[in-house]
């Protein structure tokens, strides 16, 4: 991955906590108070004057991060940062959080300054699920013009996995800084991210960091995981120091940092991974139980993962130490991904099939570097099978997936398999996704037009629309048709089939648009570039489409008598500078029958921001040529119509 870098972290001594770095509570420059709007970003409804913060040990064990934040803001727009969450992982009590204080700073008309508390009793703690709780508070007093501050202290469990910071928050951040003070006896690395860290802290380690003038991390229509892309650290400990075991030895180092292989065979030694893996008796009990298994090794494994998807229903959870047992799972019915995934992988073993759990980050969880072999990195688990020297990745947690589709939340960089010996990277391959649409359109009646539509949807937009089929019915897809006529006709076929093409016939009818002796019609190819999502001027991340895609339309009309061609819309073939995109529409007359064929096709799911204009270029035009009538003119006017 791109501006990222593992580097050795410099250990300060340990020293008593006081202020967060330069940042003194209550202490507002003139500066501060005058400034009414930012200078490279004159949008900001507010602005980030300053942020620190600081990790320390409280008495050389357990890490306490420091965090103080003050905001400005800009207009009534802003208000809502007045409103603060703090989430906190308290699971097995690894997280609280403790010392909040907040205040509300206004300058008042006549000049002077005025400072309003935030009372403990205004303090809340919501509970969220079994994991995650949040502190809540709301600044009193918060106008345009008031600054607002806070701090508090996170103490956590956990030194493995040491909290890091992002410089970057959805405004504009003027200064942020964070501090690292680090007990002798324990080695961390540091993890940097971002074009800023690398250029000013890559070639000398250190434990104090501070940018200045930081964009506002923004949200765009098909952004990436922006976290990917902003400028943060993290912390791996990489081993610790500790007395040895004889009186003359001294301190002896214990290293962490393993290798992609050692990490794979230290993670399945976990007992949530050994839970599942070695019950093999059970599973093919389980298996005799509830089907027939096929002789050949790929027909076998399509029916247990087909068995396992439509019978194990996903709690929304994503995991990789699973909670329940077997047992707990199939009573259930009900379980979170590593869960359902593992037991996938216990009945693939179960049916003499080569199998194996496979770490994930999903799109929503951001990329893996690696060059750290760090699980915090993942947060996701699915299976694999391996089949006449082929990998196929399985994730069981979604229906409509036919084997061998992931969700596409699971297409990111990252795939880990983990095998006590053969610990591998997968590269997992996507279905090929087409939407294929055939229309034949009938003129004869002048005063309506009577389309014949088939559509043939393969891969994401197969699954997409039997999700949407499953949700709504037949009746939610006729609603979608009326909106564009009458539906007199609709058939699906191959809904439950999930291996083959979604087909969808249907007869439209729409009311003639004519203009004297003018008639105009106008195709509708269910398009995806029906309209262009890119509105804004200036893109600062790249673009993410969920999945690459294909779209084939054609188009008949037959031409009864009475009727000539006018103007067809014309002919066009463009692709985009970095051939990420691409269009070939063409039409023509055949004596009374016109023809439109044509092909639009995303290449690539993950597109530069450098390509922006280009591609937003790309869909206005794409866009336009789809919607292009077709002008037809009538030799005898209709009884009651006037040129």
């Amino acid at each position: 991955m791109k501006n990222l870098l593992l580097l050795p972290l410099f250990l300060a001594l340990s020293l008593p906590a006081g202020a967060v770095g330069s940042l003194k509570w209550g202490k507002v420059s003139k500066e501060e108070l005058a400034l009414t709007v930012c200078d490279y970003d004159s949008s900001a409804v507010a602005v980030m004057l300053d942020e620190a913060g600081k990790v320390t040990f409280a008495y050389g064990s357990d890490p306490i991060i420091y965090k103080h934040f003050r905001i400005k803001i800009l207009d009534d727009k802003g208000l809502d940062y007045a409103d603060v969450r703090l989430p906190f992982y308290v699971k097995d009590n690894l997280e609280s959080i403790n010392g909040i204080r907040a205040q509300t700073i206004n300058v008042e008309p006549d000049g002077s300054i005025t400072k309003h508390e935030v009372s403990n009793k205004e303090i809340f703690e919501v509970r969220l699920d079994d994991r995650w709780s949040e502190k809540r508070f709301t600044f009193p007093n918060v106008r345009k013009g008031s600054i607002i501050e806070y701090s508090y202290r996170t103490y956590s469990e956990s030194v493995v996995f040491l909290e890091g910071w992002v410089f970057q928050n959805d405004i504009p951040t003027l200064h942020s800084a964070f501090e690292a003070e680090i007990p002798s006896g324990l080695d961390y690395r540091v993890l940097y991210q971002g074009t800023r860290l690398l250029k000013n802290y890559s070639e000398t380690p250190t434990s104090k960091w501070e940018l200045e003038d930081l964009p506002a991390i923004r949200k765009e229509v098909h952004a990436p995981h922006l976290l990917d892309y902003v400028e943060k650290i993290r912390f791996q400990l990489a081993g610790y120091y500790k007395r040895g075991s004889m009186p003359s030895s001294g301190m002896e180092y214990t290293t962490l940092m393993k290798t992609w292989e050692k990490f794979s065979a230290d993670v399945l030694e976990a007992d949530a991974f050994r839970l599942y893996l070695e019950k093999k008796g059970w599973a093919r009990k389980r298996l005799e139980e509830n089907m027939t298994l096929p002789v050949d090794p790929t027909d076998r494994a399509r029916a247990i993962y087909a068995f396992v998807r439509d019978h194990f229903r996903w709690n929304g959870e994503y995991g990789y130490f699973a909670d329940k047992t077997p047992d707990q799972l199939w009573e259930a019915q009900e379980g979170a991904s590593d869960e359902i995934n593992l037991l996938l992988c216990l009945l693939l073993r179960a049916a003499d099939l080569e199998a194996d759990p496979v770490l994930v980050s999903t799109r929503s969880h951001g990329r893996v570097f690696r060059g750290a072999p760090m699980l915090s990195q993942f947060n996701h688990l699915i299976a694999n099978v391996h089949i006449d020297g082929k990998d196929q990745p399985l994730d069981a947690i979604l229906g409509h997936h036919p084997y061998g589709c992931l969700p596409y939340q699971d297409l990111n960089e990252g795939l880990y398999l983990l095998h006590a010996s053969k610990g591998r990277w997968l590269e997992p391959t996507q279905p090929a996704t087409n939407v294929a649409t055939s229309i034949q359109v009938n003129l004869q009646d002048p005063s309506q037009t009577v389309s014949e539509y088939e559509i043939n949807y393969t891969g994401y937009e197969a699954v997409r629309m039997r999700q949407q089929l499953a949700k709504g019915g037949e009746e939610w897809l006729r609603k979608q048709w009326n909106t564009k006529g009458t539906l007199e006709r609709l058939e699906i076929e191959n809904l439950a089939a999930l291996d083959k093409p979604l087909t969808i016939r249907c007869q439209l009818i729409q009311p003639s648009q004519a203009a004297g002796n003018r008639m105009y019609f106008q195709p509708d190819f269910q398009s995806q570039f029906d309209e262009n999502p890119f509105s804004e001027a200036k893109r600062y991340y790249p673009i993410e489409f969920d999945y690459p895609f294909t779209e084939i339309f054609t188009m008949s009309v037959v031409l009864p008598p009475g009727l000539q061609v006018e103007e067809l819309p014309k002919s066009l073939k463009a692709v985009t500078p970095d051939r990420s995109a691409s269009i070939q529409y063409q039409s023509q007359q055949i004596e009374t029958q016109i023809q439109i064929q044509g092909r639009s096709t995303l290449h690539q799911h993950l597109i530069g921001a450098d390509q922006y204009h280009a591609l937003r270029a790309f869909y206005d035009m794409t866009t336009n040529k789809l919607k292009e009538p077709l002008v037809l003119k009538r030799l005898t006017t209709p009884e009651g119509q006037g040129e």
